[in-house]
């Protein structure tokens, strides 16, 4: 092909690259932890002080927490009263376009032509989308971005000059106030300033990285924040196996391909240039392994690893000719990737998934707070969040994102494997209202038939592991089933609001009772129509009201 043909071929990539790039940075955003920082940052301006205890739970209210994110926090809740989430998406987006122009930059940097500079943009975006989201995280990965441009400068460009030195502590300071990822930023610059050293005997980097670490203290809980870091390391086997984010990369993963496909070209050209001319900075082949290993073993890590692994590969395969050639190859192969996977998260145009805001079961709680506040909640941990924000000070979560409860996720898994362990651990934690996600599980249970006979059904899990000898279903919508606990609550509260027969996936046992005379009609419509008295979309609305035409002809 002539190479004008090639160029514009090359080009049109390269665009392409750079606008779904684009599109990737604009995702929506989901992270139920915001809505806990969100709390921090409220007490903060509250109390006029630092949180240093939990406050938000029944379960862990006193035990000690080092906020060490405020920074964020205090940004966020500004923004977010000004102008809600909408202003957190920018934000968002903004952080993740700001990095990619610094890793723009840093691929200029080694003779990276527009074109390759664009497909190692579009790499880093495909494969962040793992902790693409509204993230104090985020802040991190732009010092962290921004560290590793003045770095590789300084190694291609050796300096004396030792204002880094103040500068870089400066730097950590205010990163120590934002996000504990200013960890990965010490390793980074440690392993440079070893690189430095053994070349040409420079202390500079070296005493940069001493005053880093000690201006890391200068923040609200001192050395607290090294403590943290080393915590979370400690519970490394707890968060990997019960937290996805913090799980092994694994191979069938589809959303991890651009990581993989990252990783094993990074190697492979690092170790083409070792093989063949010895040239391989050393700094590369240390920071490659080092943050290689803790991306495969913690997925969420993977972020860091792929903000140092394209500019790596990227000066690796410099060196290596034609290879700008497969530049329209792998923009291809992006592409497919891109809408196969990625493009469906844009469904409904909008800028937030609701997917772990139970809004409708929180306004439950709300509007029945003169009976219900006070009483001890369980709920899932992703929804603690959203709960400890709208419902404090009424009602105590029991559980959300935040360190402290990590030490509670295996007792929590463990009880959620037989019926009787689960309702053994809720009576054990003083539960009284029970918030459980409604997700598609069943299990064969009889129905008891007037003639004593049984007929057997496919019915939701709920009916073994909250059964109704103690637990009423009080509340239940797409999202979220609420129960309490029949010994907690006034009885008559409870007959105007419990939900026997219209239960969530369980209307199959109901028209079979009906059929057979156990209950009549009336006693489902009153059902039915309390459900449909409060404020539910038009689209459910028609669902119920077709059920119950059927369970009317069917009485007919």
């Amino acid at each position: 092909m002539p190479s004008s043909s090639l160029d514009r071929i090359t080009n049109a990539a390269a665009w392409l690259c750079l606008a779904i790039a684009a599109a990737v940075f604009l995702l929506p955003i989901a992270n139920p932890d915001m809505w806990w920082h969100f709390s921090a940052a409220r007490f903060i301006i509250d109390n006029g002080a630092f949180p240093r205890e939990e406050w938000l739970s029944h379960t862990m209210a006193g035990v000690p927490w080092a906020d060490f994110e405020w920074g964020v926090q205090m940004l966020w809740y500004g923004l977010f009263r000004i102008g809600g989430l909408t202003s957190l998406w920018m934000l968002k987006a903004g952080l993740f376009f700001s990095i990619a122009g610094v890793l723009w930059s840093t691929l200029g940097r080694y003779g990276a032509g527009f074109a390759a500079r664009a497909l190692g943009v579009f790499a880093w975006a495909l494969g962040t989308t793992i902790g693409n989201d509204v993230r104090p995280e985020n802040f991190s990965l732009l010092f962290f971005a921004l560290l590793w441009l003045l770095l590789e400068n300084r190694r291609l460009s050796p300096s004396h000059d030792r204002r880094v030195i103040p500068g870089l502590a400066a730097a950590f300071a205010i990163w120590a106030n934002m996000h504990a990822g200013f960890a990965y930023g010490l390793v980074l610059l440690f392993i440079y300033a070893a690189g430095e050293y053994g070349r040409r005997q420079d202390k500079t980097l070296g005493l940069a990285c001493a005053a880093a670490a000690v201006s890391v203290l200068i923040n609200p809980y001192g050395a607290a924040v090294y403590l943290v870091t080393l915590q979370h390391a400690a519970e490394g086997e707890t968060l990997q196996a019960f937290i996805r984010e913090w799980g092994e990369a694994t191979l069938l993963a589809p959303s991890l391909i651009p990581f993989w496909m990252t990783l094993i070209a990074a190697y492979a050209a690092l170790l083409r240039g070792q093989l063949r001319r010895l040239n391989a900075p050393v700094e590369h082949i240390a920071v490659l392994l080092i943050f290689s290993v803790s991306a495969v073993s913690h997925v969420r890590t993977g972020v860091y690893f792929l903000t140092v692994a394209i500019p790596i590969l990227a000066a690796a395969l410099m060196r290596i000719p034609a290879s700008r050639n497969f530049i329209p190859v792998l923009a291809l192969l992006g592409s497919g990737f891109f809408f196969a996977i990625l493009a469906p998260a844009f469904k409904g145009k909008t800028f937030f998934r609701p997917h772990y805001i139970p809004d409708r079961a929180t306004a439950f709680l709300e509007k029945e707070k003169g009976v219900l506040a006070g009483k001890p909640l369980f709920n899932p941990w992703h929804w603690g969040g959203y709960l400890g924000y709208h419902l404090y000070p009424d009602y105590r979560i029991f559980t959300d994102g935040r360190y402290p409860f990590h030490s509670m996720l295996p007792a929590i898994n463990e009880a959620k494997q037989a019926p009787g362990r689960y309702h053994a651990f809720l009576v054990g934690k003083g539960v009284e209202i029970a918030m459980v996600q409604r997700v598609s599980q069943y299990v064969q249970t009889p129905v008891m038939l007037k003639d004593g006979t049984r007929e057997m059904l496919m019915r939701p899990f709920y009916l073994h592991f909250l059964s109704r000898k103690h637990w009423g279903l009080v509340h239940w919508d797409p999202r979220a089933l609420v129960f309490v606990r029949r010994d907690s609550v006034p009885q008559e509260w409870l007959r105007e609001r419990e939900y026997r027969y219209f239960r969530p996936d369980d209307l199959s046992a109901a028209l079979l009772l009906l059929r057979d005379g156990m209950i009549t009609l009336s006693d489902i419509e009153a059902e039915v129509e309390r459900y449909r008295s409060a404020p539910i979309p038009e689209d459910e609305r028609a669902q119920v009201s077709a059920w119950l035409k059927l369970l009317r002809e069917e009485k007919t």
